[in-house]
């Protein structure tokens, strides 16, 4: 993103919104990334190239249908 990346992102949408999923999209699968993403109030995050169903089912995870 050119103006913030998605931990900042994620920072201020958490100032007003705790409720939405936040998941990250990454190229990168490490513990620093993973740590990361959970403190800053990511819901989950998957990795590229991704496979379509992995997707689906985080989205699925963090939704509620009603």
């Amino acid at each position: 993103m050119p103006v913030m990346d998605g931990y900042t992102a994620t920072n201020e949408i958490r100032k007003f919104n705790t409720t939405t999923p936040i998941i990250a999209l990454t190229a990168s699968l490490s513990i620093d990334i993973l740590d990361k993403a959970n403190e800053v109030g990511m819901n989950g995050f998957i990795t590229k190239p991704f496979n379509p169903n992995d997707l689906y089912s985080i989205i699925k995870k963090n939704i509620k249908i009603k």
